[in-house]
């Protein structure tokens, strides 16, 4: 039973030791590449525009 638990918490270090240097990689590759922030901005505004543009054309509709 001894042997299982520590094989259990061998993996779990292993686990998360890999979780942890994904996650750095993650962090490396946004901040080497900036332009994805500048893109998800633009994106955001050009989905709220779009929000915004079918609200208006739902109340011309609903008015009609």
């Amino acid at each position: 039973m001894r042997s299982i638990l520590e094989f259990i918490s061998d993996q779990a270090v292993g686990v998360s030791i890999a979780l942890a240097i994904a996650t750095l990689i993650a962090i490396g590759q946004r901040i080497d590449h900036p332009e994805t922030d500048a893109l998800q901005r633009s994106a955001d505004i050009d989905n709220q525009l779009a929000a915004e543009f079918a609200a208006q054309s739902a109340l011309v509709a609903s008015k009609d």
